[in-house]
């Protein structure tokens, strides 16, 4: 049996556990003071909300898949553009140095002019930084997820959809046809194909709804309507 000095056998038998309890309480003051602090412009608040962060905090993800951020002085939006019912059923798991939060919320997104509601799941990952707790990582994605069944579209119908679609001021949707298919290109960022339901109706990759192109008296395509999966509408004018 090898020997075990005895300092060190006291240490190991001593060494107290890791107080859950008092853990989150500690990090439910993190989160108390981001969800106060959320959107502000005021230097003071912007200070405070950078406190709660990593210097490593890096965030991914979000309604629109937004680019990482590995500076906590960047990371000032916490939710879309804005809260409608602030997190609930927070939910914890526990690791050494490193604390996973899960919870729901209800945000808003701006678009059009318009506000469309998203229900999302945040998750939260904090670690200790020597004696203090800091977020360190952070996304969230719109609930729920819903599957369509997709089929090929008429083609002679797809060529009336052709145009340029104003999502916000000074941001354009590229409606094309290639091949048969119809693709979206947002803004200059790439091709995206959108899947058909039907001949006018249409979803594509990450959508959690599905956009149709109505017409008018005149049979002319004047708009597109994105339709998010608990009904709300909200309307994209043709602008060539």
């Amino acid at each position: 049996m090898k020997y075990i000095p005895l300092i060190l056998l006291i240490f190991c038998c001593c060494k107290p556990a890791m107080n859950r309890n008092e853990i989150k309480r500690e990090i439910e003051k993190l989160l108390e003071i981001q969800e106060r602090t959320y959107g502000t412009k005021v230097a003071e608040e912007l200070k405070e909300f950078a406190a709660t962060c990593s210097d490593s905090m890096v965030y991914i993800g979000g309604d629109n898949g937004g680019p990482p951020v590995a500076s906590k002085e960047v990371y000032v939006h916490d939710l879309a553009d804005g809260y409608i019912t602030r997190p609930y059923d927070r939910f914890y798991r526990f690791y050494d140095n490193m604390v996973i939060v899960s919870s729901k919320h209800q945000g808003m997104k701006i678009l059009a002019g318009d506000t469309l509601r998203l229900n999302s799941r945040t998750t939260k990952i904090f670690v200790k930084e020597g004696s203090e707790w800091k977020m360190a990582y952070f996304t969230y994605a719109p609930l729920p997820i819903v599957y369509f069944k997709t089929t090929m579209a008429n083609p002679r119908a797809l060529t009336d959809y052709i145009g340029a679609y104003e999502i916000e001021p000074g941001v354009i949707d590229s409606i094309t046809v290639l091949d048969g298919r119809l693709y979206s290109n947002v803004a200059g960022g790439g091709k995206e194909e959108m899947k058909a339901l039907n001949d006018s109706t249409f979803i594509g990759d990450g959508y959690f709804g599905k956009v149709f192109f109505p017409r008018d008296k005149s049979g002319k395509v004047t708009h597109y309507t994105f339709e998010w999966t608990d009904g709300q509408r909200i309307n994209f004018p043709r602008v060539r």
